[in-house]
């Protein structure tokens, strides 16, 4: 059947299928990237001991997907202990975590992060104590699709993080919530965190092998945001830092690589792809510290050549990668790449079949992650559960010692303590006594003031039962008038049908329909503005795109004989903003002035004043105007000041709302008498 599409279907399709794979490949290489905290600690070494620890433990993280490399383990282990070195005791237990976090053992992930944790408290080995937190089982969760324990594990990690007054812990954290946030497909967020990610990391100057891993996670969500200048500007700071090291490693020169490959790609630069590839696959070939990262190696020829549609060549790393890594993440790159390919080679048939395997197997990895979260968050309840049984068993067993020691003293002491036991007896009573009183006088209080909650409870119910009457009626009227004209003159459409007369009826239809339509949006917006607290106003955009959109918008409602006017103040001024909910409410106002004004203008202009860190938006009329005793309660919900003119009452009262939540304000200028002047007053951030 896709053979068959148009083309603008085909690329629709397999556009949001590689945005869809794209963002699995990212969050796959993000685990990848954290190999072990060991590659954090060991670049500074000092003596030729530490070196050969060193050299050792390189040899071990070459094999970490071989059970061999338990015994390895140990055996550095061994010699960490008899050179007294506690921080390579530390790196030998955490290459036997790593062992089993690439197996995927729960079981012994969860002991040996405890242990590991224990070992680096004990020995104040902080940065192995939040990486193995963070980048083990932190992400062990994300792995696994259990991203409410992540989150519950990297709260408490961030807590305990402040409590140490550990930036890098701290910093640990923020990698933690920039993984979550790569899971539930928000780039934006990820690469905030990683951000003040690099941020603590410069400010400490850590010596931290992982450090250009961090610009290239931060540029490549950068260039998923579609932001490719930053992603430049953070690829050149990596390069200054690895400029300015005394030694930069092989693994530090692939990472700055890897991220310029994929900026080239994007920008369509053949000729710095060509020579950054073939820089990848040169530090693949010199060195062998890169061995444990050959999948590095598949995923940049990958990019590479299907930018350069040396389609064999891509079909033979996607199956060496399948080889080499035989997961369902694999499996569902496999598919959609394939599909991509084959598409790019006019084989629609071949194409649609990988793109039909590819849904079907997302689908079931999609229903084992519900699956899995619904698992997740009743294993949470349980846990909690099992916790506060726990608390609750312990508590018991107290009382029952407790209570096993006083008869025990009371036996002891006899006769002569009973007439103290009697007294101190009463004296609890008394106390007692005197407690219940103050929780009768306390429950009293909270008796009395849940009644006052309850009568404004009871307030605002039949406030809310009217208001509901008060919308059900206009919008029972609302609707009824322009279904009557659609009806009534549709039937009209059909016993006369002339020329000119269809043509006028038809029109009608149209006003109507619009009418009726914009009643619909109307209620839809209010519904969805009483839900959402605050509206985002962080998007860089052109100060005069909202007004030009509202302007176009509004021309199909203004009469004939109204001249619509917009005056932008410059000529282009790049603001952060929110250009959808900026253009609905100048919509709503053009459109209110527009209902009004019978002749004369409507004009749309606005001032930007830096010094109050304001813009003004003002939408002028020579129509009927507001009495300035009524300016106030146009903005109330259902008011209308002319019942019998065409409108919910809705329209003012949603764009106050979002004003509001876009941290501004709307008003009218009681001194503009020719008509109507709405003043929209939001926020001055210049981009």
């Amino acid at each position: 059947m896709m053979t068959h599409c148009p083309n603008t279907n085909k690329q629709k399709t397999t556009g949001w299928m590689k945005q869809r794979i794209s963002l699995t490949s990212r969050i796959l290489l993000s685990f990848f990237f954290l190999l072990s905290p060991s590659l954090n600690a060991v670049a500074d070494v000092s003596t030729e001991q530490d070196a050969a620890l060193r050299q050792y433990f390189y040899k071990c993280a070459s094999q970490l997907h071989s059970a061999d490399v338990l015994q390895m383990a140990d055996t550095l282990y061994n010699r960490a202990s008899q050179l007294g070195n506690k921080h390579f005791q530390v790196i030998a237990r955490s290459v036997v975590l790593d062992y089993y976090y690439f197996q995927g053992n729960k079981d012994k992930i969860l002991q040996l992060v405890d242990e590991v944790k224990r070992m680096s408290r004990e020995y104040n080995e902080l940065e192995s104590y939040y990486f193995v937190w963070g980048s083990r089982l932190i992400t062990f969760y994300l792995k696994s699709g259990l991203p409410n324990h992540a989150l519950l594990e990297a709260q408490n990690m961030l807590h305990e993080a402040q409590s140490d007054n550990y930036l890098l812990g701290i910093a640990e954290c923020y990698k933690a919530m920039a993984n979550i946030y790569l899971i539930q497909s928000n780039p934006e967020q990820a690469a905030l965190n990683f951000q003040k990610l690099i941020e603590i990391a410069e400010k400490e100057e850590p010596v931290d092998i992982n450090l250009p891993v961090y610009y290239y996670s931060l540029a490549e969500n950068q260039m998923q945001s579609g932001r490719l200048d930053e992603a430049g500007k953070t690829l050149n700071r990596a390069e200054t830092f690895l400029a300015n090291l005394d030694t930069v490693t092989a693994y530090q020169r692939l990472c700055l690589a890897q991220g310029f490959l994929r900026l080239y790609i994007k920008k369509g630069d053949a000729a710095r792809t060509k020579r950054t590839i073939d820089k990848i696959e040169q530090l693949f070939a010199t060195s062998e510290e890169l061995a444990i990262y050959s999948a590095y190696l598949r995923e940049s020829q990958l990019h590479y050549y299907m930018s350069v549609k040396e389609y064999d060549k891509a079909l033979a790393v996607i199956d060496s990668i399948r080889t080499n890594n035989p997961s369902s993440e694999s499996n569902l790159l496999t598919l959609n790449k394939k599909g991509d390919i084959y598409w790019e080679m006019n084989d629609r048939a071949a194409a649609a079949e990988y793109y039909r395997n590819y849904i079907y197997a997302n689908d079931s990895v999609r229903k084992l992650s519900m699956q899995k979260s619904a698992d997740e968050i009743a294993g949470l309840f349980n846990l909690r559960q099992l916790e506060h049984e726990k608390q609750q068993l312990l508590i018991d067993i107290q009382d029952r010692r407790l209570t096993t020691t006083y008869w025990a003293i009371g036996t002891l002491i006899g006769i002569l303590i009973i007439a103290a036991l009697f007294i101190i007896h009463i004296y609890r009573l008394n106390r007692q006594l005197k407690e219940s009183k103050q929780v009768v006088v306390r429950q009293n209080s909270e008796l009395l003031q849940s009644s006052e909650e309850l009568r404004k409870a009871r307030d605002r119910a039949e406030d809310a039962s009217q208001m509901k009457t008060q919308f059900i009626q206009n919008i029972t009227h609302e609707v009824r008038t322009p279904l009557n004209a659609i009806v009534g003159f549709s039937q009209v459409l059909v016993e006369f049908y002339q020329e000119s007369e269809t043509e006028e009826f038809a029109s009608l239809i149209t006003v109507n329909s619009s009418y009726l339509l914009r009643l619909f949006n109307d209620v839809l917006e209010l519904s969805n503005i009483d839900q959402i607290e605050h509206l985002l106003y962080d998007v860089v955009d052109n100060i005069n795109s909202s007004c030009n959109s509202a302007i176009d918008g509004a021309k199909s409602f203004v009469k004939s004989e109204v001249e619509l006017i917009f005056h932008p103040s410059e000529d282009e001024v790049r603001i952060y903003t929110n250009p959808s909910y900026v253009t609905l409410i100048l919509d709503y106002l053009l459109h209110n002035a527009a209902k009004f004004t019978q002749s004369g203008s409507i004009t749309l202009d606005y001032v930007i004043s830096p010094s109050e860190g304001v813009i003004r938006y003002s939408v002028t009329d020579t129509g009927i105007g507001i009495p300035v005793d009524q300016q106030k309660i146009v903005f109330e919900r259902f008011k209308k000041l002319d019942n019998f003119s065409q409108g919910s009452g809705l329209g003012l009262s949603i764009a106050c709302a979002m004003a509001t939540k876009l941290g501004g304000t709307l008003c009218i200028d009681a001194e503009y008498t020719a008509g109507c002047r709405f003043v929209l007053t939001l926020p001055f951030i210049p981009a």
